[in-house]
């Protein structure tokens, strides 16, 4: 082979040789890129979810404090005597009203983060929360005790201890990566 096609040969595979390594160079730094953004979207998002899901649970803490009052299995609550106590079933229901307010603003941040199912079990909260105020609004309002208060007050509550916890269960789960 010829001196001079050997320094040319050469010189193109070093050329080659060159621009491959740019190549590979430029393909990595993008990857690398576009990993740390993805993995910095979901920091972010992970950190709206806590965010929102944090809030919509705090926002049920009142609700607590309401069902106390009016679930049969305790002692004092305000249909314990032979005379309800019309005032305070009023009050709760307000109470209850301005809760569910609150959890209705909430649950739209909770639309957005989602998935879908923890913005279902979302919505179950602020139903149930919605059930609640209508029936303590009726009592309070038609100021007739029915046969059973505390079975239909009962099943709400019941109903709406179990929309919390399929929320705070749902919550965890995303938040510790089992579900995103």
């Amino acid at each position: 082979m010829d001196q001079g096609v050997s320094a040319v040969l050469g010189a193109s595979v070093a050329v080659v040789g060159t621009l491959a390594t740019a190549v590979l160079t430029y393909t990595a730094a993008r990857r690398q890129t576009s990993d740390q953004a993805r993995a910095e979207q979901v920091q972010r998002l992970r950190d709206e979810r806590r965010s929102a899901y944090l809030a919509l649970l705090e926002a049920t803490e009142p609700i607590d404090r309401v069902m106390h009052a009016v679930a049969p299995e305790y002692r004092n609550n305000v249909f314990a005597s032979d005379s309800p106590d019309w005032p305070a079933i009023s009050a709760l229901a307000e109470e209850v009203y301005g809760a569910s307010q609150v959890l209705y603003r909430l649950h739209s941040k909770i639309q957005l983060v989602g998935p879908d199912y923890i913005e279902n079990a979302s919505d179950g909260i602020w139903r149930q929360v919605r059930s609640l105020h209508e029936e303590l609004f009726i009592l309070a309002d038609t100021q007739i005790c029915p046969e059973e208060p505390d079975s239909r007050l009962s099943n709400i509550v019941d109903k709406l201890e179990m929309e919390k916890e399929r929320f705070a269960i749902g919550a965890r789960n995303i938040l510790q990566g089992k579900g995103i």
